[in-house]
This record gives C-alpha cells, sequence and structure tokens, in this order.
C-alpha cells in the first residue's frame, strides 16, 4: 500500500530593535513543536505532538505505530492529518484541524480521515 507524506516547511522571523530612544518590543515567538503522524498498510497509526524536534515526533509516532511496516506520512508543526481511500494513505498538514484535512483529502484525491493530531 503506497504511503505518501506531507511536511511542513517554515521559516522564522527575524527580529530587530530600532536605534533610536524608543525600543520597539515585539513578543517572543513561543518555542517551535513538531509533530508526526505514522501509519502501516496493516492500519496501524502512531502520534506524536508537541516535541522539541522533528526526529522526536518522528520516532514517538513510528513506536506508537508499533508495527514494522509504519512510516511517517505527515510531519508537521500546526496540525496533520492521513487520508485513506482503501488501498493509499496520504497525509496533509494545515494550520488548523480542518486545513490539515483537506490538504490531506485532496492530496489523496477522495477517501477518508483516518486520524489527525494538532500541537
Amino acid at each position: 500500500m503506497p504511503l505518501h507524506s506531507a511536511e511542513a516547511h517554515t521559516h522564522k522571523p527575524v527580529a530587530h530593535a530600532d536605534q533610536g530612544s524608543i525600543a520597539v518590543v515585539r513578543p517572543v515567538p513561543p518555542s517551535t513543536r513538531y509533530g508526526a503522524i505514522a501509519v502501516a498498510d496493516n492500519g496501524a497509526i502512531g502520534k506524536a505532538w508537541r516535541h522539541r524536534s522533528r526526529t522526536d515526533a518522528d520516532q514517538a509516532a513510528l513506536r506508537q505505530c508499533g508495527s514494522p511496516g509504519c512510516k511517517v506520512v505527515s510531519r508537521f508543526i500546526g496540525c496533520g492529518a492521513v487520508a485513506h481511500d482503501g488501498s493509499v494513505y496520504h497525509g496533509g498538514i494545515g494550520s488548523t484541524r480542518p486545513a490539515a484535512e483537506q490538504n490531506a483529502m485532496t492530496r489523496l484525491g477522495g477517501g477518508w480521515i483516518v486520524t489527525w493530531a494538532c500541537n
């Protein structure tokens, strides 16, 4: 059963202080947290969220999936989802659960959502 992944790519803004008598204070963005969803052909699923690194999230999802055939199909910072059409799993990502689910369904071209997770 083919597995297709979706992966988040982000760019962090660079903060700077203005020169002069008034300093511009910008809020510190929250530390980035990573999530992952792994699936296997036999239907096993593993999800992980709020991990400090992509590697930690991947390992936790694979561990929870628990099957030798598990593969990470969605890596996310916001939300991730997995769609299935009876033969293929496809991962999706988005800033919200509905956006991640829609992305997974669009990438697969139909099917249904089997799981989701958000940080």
